[in-house]
């Protein structure tokens, strides 16, 4: 005998609609940058209920690399500001 825990559904598995989702959406669109590698990884893969989609995986992948990357330059600048 099978028994369905809710609607059959579990969260983080109702894509769009899922909480878990939402709330790493609205983290990423705030500039968490892990947030927007778990939504592209989420995206790339079709995982928590999602369907693939390469084009929003790479949005939020580039997303993430670009902040990243400005990081990374300010620490280099500040770094040789500090060895002047």
């Amino acid at each position: 005998e099978q028994v369905l825990l809710r609607d059959g559904e579990f969260d983080g598995f109702r894509g769009e609609k899922d909480d878990v989702i939402q709330y790493q959406q609205q983290e990423a669109d705030a500039g968490d940058t892990n947030a927007q590698l778990w939504l592209g990884k989420q995206y790339y893969w079709g995982g928590g209920g999602l369907q693939a989609n390469p084009a929003l995986a790479q949005h939020y992948f580039e997303r993430a690399a670009r902040q990243v990357m400005i990081r990374c330059s300010f620490l280099y600048d500040v770094r040789n500001m500090n060895e002047m």
